[in-house]
Formats: structure tokens, sequence, C-alpha cells
């Protein structure tokens, strides 16, 4: 298993389980270019929840194209939130606008998600050879969050990739996970679960 996606639960839980999976594999971790940098290089309003179509989409799809022309450089990789995690943006935050806008429009916006979506999926098919889902059970069902990790599991159902879903329990999660990849690790799961957590805290 030479490239690795890793989605859910809060950031800081999924950064432990990306570090903590670089540390055992030796693989590099690719992410993608913070919301901020896509702003600025775009043009886009400054907070994402408040976004047009046109700016979700010109995110969604640059941050797609910059993490893909990122991943190709590795032969291993983890990919931390993988190529998921902004289509997941544009999918929730997008029922929201279908509302304030015309039939055509509508119809417009959907087709356009969609053919997004096909492509991110089909890329992530050919590409990963496992996605990891955190599953973070404690979320409140009214929030933003819990919409997008509803998001994330329907994707993964659906784009036809090997797919391990975890509870958010870390060190269960990244035993369960090597018992699964057949993965020897190069360092113990305690140990790198530590370093992991040193690495972000610090």
């Amino acid at each position: 298993m030479n490239r690795i996606a890793v989605t859910g639960g809060s950031s800081n839980d999924r950064l432990i389980v990306v570090k903590a999976l670089s540390y055992m594999t030796g693989y590099d971790v690719v992410r993608s270019s913070p919301y901020s940098v896509q702003s600025i290089k775009y043009g886009l309003n400054k907070d994402l929840k408040s976004c047009e179509w046109d700016e979700l989409f010109t995110y969604v799809l640059s941050s797609f194209t910059d993490r893909i022309e990122k991943e190709c450089k590795y032969k291993t990789f983890i990919s931390n939130g993988s190529v998921f995690n902004e289509l997941c943006h544009l999918v929730v935050l997008t029922s929201a606008l279908i509302e304030k806008n015309s039939t055509d429009f509508q119809s417009y916006i959907k087709s356009m998600s969609n053919t997004l979506k096909r492509v991110i999926s089909e890329y992530a098919h050919n590409n990963y050879d496992c996605v990891i889902h955190i599953f973070d059970k404690e979320l409140d069902m009214d929030t933003y969050q819990f919409q997008k990790d509803r998001c994330l599991m329907d994707l993964l159902k659906n784009c036809d990739t090997k797919c391990l879903v975890k509870n958010g329990n870390i060190q269960n999660a990244l035993g369960d996970i090597l018992k699964n990849s057949n993965i020897l690790p190069l360092i113990s799961l305690e140990n790198a679960i530590a370093l992991a957590t040193d690495n972000i805290l610090s």
C-alpha cells in the first residue's frame, strides 16, 4: 500500500494519524495549500463559508489541481484530507446556496458540481490504494462539521476505492490500519503517536 489518503476527524486528530503513519512508513505527507493562500491567489472571499458559488468552485478546482500536482511527484505518500476534503466544502455549502437561485442556475450548479465530483472520484479511485476515514461519533448533528463528515462518507461509498472507517480513538484506529494494510512499521505505534503529538503541539 503505497498511496494512502486520510479523511475525517478533527484537524488535530487527523494530523496525528497522518504524521504517525508517516513516521511508521517513511512516506511523505501531502496536503493542499491552506484556504488563505487560495483566497489571496484568486481574490476569493476571506471567509470560506461566505463564498458565492463561483468562488467555491474556483477554490475547489484550484485546490484539487494543487494537490494532484504535489501527489504526482511521489511514488509513496500520505494525503492529509485527500482530494475529497475541499469537494465536501463545495457540496455542503452549495446546498444552502441552491435555494437562493433560480431553477436554471440551480441546474447549472448541480451539473457543474456533479462533473467535478466525477473527476475527483475517478482520480481517488485511480491514485489512492486506500482511504482511511476517521469517524468522530461525538459530532453534533446540527454542525457544519457533521454535514461535512457525512458528505465524506457518501463520497467514499460511491468512489469504489478501498476504504477503512475507524473511530476517533487514534491508537486503536492506527493499530487496525497496520493489521489491515500489512505495513511493517519502522518504529513502534506508541513512539509514532508520541512523535506526531509532540510535533503538532510544539
